[in-house]
């Protein structure tokens, strides 16, 4: 705990601590309600959950984790939704890099005419 109190000072953030009463049984499989440390993480009421759990089909639906390789509490977040490939590919550069990007290509175009023009 004073190493995550000293990480939040360092990187300024904050966070409240609270123990949930289970780790996580599904309630809803059709809704995808569940309850404890995963229901906690997957409807949103917590960012990030840490527990000793056993990592079943279920869970693994609803939940990304990280992977240990020692004996130690699994972290779990919720699985980011999907985006399209595209987006992927647009989503690295600013929108004024996007309306630039022309431009400069076809100044880099008239300068090379220009150029084999002239010689």
């Amino acid at each position: 705990m004073d190493v995550l109190r000293i990480l939040g000072k360092t990187f300024n953030f904050n966070m409240t601590v609270r123990r949930a009463g289970e780790w996580g049984v599904p309630i809803n499989l059709a809704k995808n309600a569940w309850t404890g440390v995963i229901g906690s993480v997957y409807n949103g009421t917590a960012d990030i959950g840490i527990a000793h759990v056993t990592l079943t089909y279920l869970r693994l639906r609803v939940m990304d984790h990280c992977p240990v390789f020692i004996n130690l509490p699994h972290v779990l977040s919720a699985k980011p939704k999907r985006i399209s490939t595209l987006y992927n590919l647009v989503k690295p550069f600013d929108k004024i890099i996007w309306f630039l990007l022309p431009a400069l290509l076809s100044l880099v175009i008239v300068v090379f005419i220009k150029v084999n023009q002239a010689g």
